[in-house]
């Protein structure tokens, strides 16, 4: 996933909802890229990594950093200006909510209740790595479509039964976890198999993208940064 927007609408957003967030770097020649992946990353990955002579902490975030960075590095001429938001960051000053910068451009649907991010395609069955903020300081646009025009939001991509459902699931996956370190446990090392099934269950409850549903080593991987499911 590579998807486009002008930073301004993310800033805007986290302004009008008076959100503690910093804002991206924005010009008037600056392009945002939402990057993400589907389940069609996990075999790419294990490959890199099966192939990989030394075993690293985080190997699923050292890939899509490094995978990232060479791109960027590949494409961009010296003339761009370029700012990196990692999902993964733990430096406030650039910590990003990837979700709501998919909901504001346009990307993704964001469920207030259930807080889910569902994408019309994919459902729930998508990740977020990085916002990247690329500026041309000559000063000539770079595709970057009008920044101020205004971005219609998705509708409701959710049921009315898919609400109700997502919501109970929702409430039994916060009694579980801890929740003065819920940042932690589902971005850090990983909660326990008890919680980490209460939090699958909750994305489980949209029938949106089911086709595009992670592998089981994938989904495991991705809640509790296990190596054993790197396989």
């Amino acid at each position: 996933i590579c998807h486009s927007f002008h930073p301004s609408v993310y800033n805007e957003y986290i302004a009008k909802q008076n959100l503690p967030l910093n804002p991206l770097a924005s010009e008037e020649t600056s392009t945002g890229y939402l990057i993400g992946n589907t389940k069609h990353l996990w075999p790419i990955f294990m490959k890199w990594y099966n192939s990989s002579e030394s075993k690293i902490d985080n190997p699923l975030d050292t890939y899509c950093k490094a995978s990232i960075d060479a791109i960027l590095t590949d494409h961009f001429r010296s003339s761009f200006s370029i700012q990196v938001y990692w999902s993964s960051e733990s430096c406030a000053d650039k910590l990003v909510s990837m979700q709501r910068a998919a909901y504001c451009s346009g990307l993704s649907y964001l469920d207030s209740k259930s807080h889910l991010t569902i994408h019309p395609i994919y459902g729930t069955w998508h990740s977020f790595r990085a916002v990247v903020v690329v500026t041309n300081n000559d000063k000539t646009s770079i595709g970057t479509k009008n920044p101020n025009a205004s971005i219609p939001a998705l509708t409701c991509l959710l049921t009315p039964q898919e609400e109700k459902e997502a919501q109970a699931a929702l409430c039994r996956a916060l009694q579980l976890s801890d929740e003065n370190r819920l940042c932690e446990q589902l971005h850090g090392k990983g909660p326990s198999e008890e919680v980490a099934t209460a939090w699958i269950a909750v994305r489980d409850c949209i029938s949106r993208g089911k086709e595009y549903r992670f592998d089981d080593n994938q989904l495991w991987y991705h809640y509790t940064k296990d190596t054993m499911y790197l396989r």
